[in-house]
């Protein structure tokens, strides 16, 4: 199943054009850019949005993603189901452990995942990337599809940093002398 991870943002959502290499999508979330490039017809996908209820628009944001998401549904023909994670108060380690846990509780074997890491806590990145590692390294049959985030309007790939830290810690396990050349080297490929 095709699984798409992101956080509400923070401010007022305005409608814009983003781009990546493939395509473009005139949205208030970049999330839906690689949504309508690969859920298909008829497809079931998943949906897991954390929002801070800190923000006085989380409320307006939410609605207006239900409106466009459902847009795209209709235009493109998927299907999906939301999860909501709810994020009170201030942003404490303790509350980010709890945002980890419940995000992992959502991931399972044979997905594929999206993450966009645009928008949310300043930790956010951190602990979608952390749930990523362990559902890359602990799942069956999943894979991590795509991480991007959004800036100016472009979306940014940055899978190859995610799979980065699977490379060097297996390299840090097999050779402890000194890593660095290999490391180089894999980056210079």
């Amino acid at each position: 199943m095709k699984k798409y991870i992101f956080a509400l943002p923070s401010e007022k959502a305005e409608k814009r054009l983003y781009r990546s290499d493939e395509a473009e999508l005139e949205t208030s979330f970049p999330i839906l850019l690689p949504i309508s490039r690969t859920a298909q017809c008829d497809e079931l996908i998943n949906i897991t949005l954390l929002i801070s209820e800190n923000s006085p628009v989380s409320s307006g944001n939410f609605l207006r993603l239900m409106t466009e998401l459902k847009e795209l549904a209709v235009k493109t023909g998927f299907r999906y189901d939301l999860t909501e994670i709810r994020i009170a108060g201030e942003e404490t380690p303790e509350k980010q452990k709890r945002v980890f846990e419940s995000l992992i509780e959502t991931l399972g074997d044979g997905e594929s995942i999206y993450a966009d890491i645009t928008f949310g806590h300043r930790a956010t990145p951190l602990i979608i990337f952390t749930a990523l590692s362990f559902c890359y390294k602990l799942c069956k049959d999943t894979e991590v599809s795509s991480v991007f985030y959004a800036d100016c309007g472009v979306l940014h790939d940055i899978s190859t940093l995610f799979y980065m830290e699977s490379v060097i810690h297996s390299v840090s396990q097999s050779v402890p002398d000194d890593p660095l050349p290999i490391i180089k080297r894999i980056l210079n490929m």
